[in-house]
C-alpha cells in the first residue's frame, strides 16, 4: 500500500467517521472502497498512456467533488429557503437557478 494525505472539509471527515462507524470499519478501508468503487479500471499496459490513465482517474474524481459540493449548496439554498419565518417568498425559487443565483 501506498500512503496519501488527503484534507477533507470537517462536514465530509464527520460523514466518513460516521459511516465508518455504522459499518463497523476503519475510515481508510471505507475511503478505499469509494475510490475502488468510484474509480475506472486502469491497465497500464505496454499500449495505455500512463498520462491518459491519470487524466481519467482524476477527471471521475473531480466529477464526484463537483456533484457533491452541487448537492451541498442546494441543501443549504433549501433549508435558507424554508427558515423564512413569517415569510413565504423564497429567495431561491428553482425556476431561477442559473439565471440569478
Amino acid at each position: 500500500m501506498v500512503p496519501i494525505t488527503i484534507y477533507l472539509p470537517e462536514a465530509i471527515d464527520s460523514r466518513l467517521r460516521r459511516h465508518a462507524q455504522d459499518k463497523g470499519l476503519s475510515s481508510e478501508v471505507i475511503i478505499q472502497q469509494l475510490l475502488e468503487q468510484h474509480l475506472p479500471q486502469v491497465s497500464l499496459n505496454e499500449d495505455a498512456e500512463p498520462r491518459v490513465c491519470a487524466d481519467a482517474v482524476l477527471e471521475k474524481l473531480w466529477d464526484a467533488a463537483t456533484k457533491e459540493q452541487e448537492d451541498a449548496g442546494y441543501d443549504l439554498l433549501r433549508a435558507l429557503d424554508e427558515n423564512r419565518g413569517d415569510s413565504d417568498r423564497k429567495l431561491y425559487p428553482p425556476e431561477f437557478k442559473g439565471i440569478s443565483w
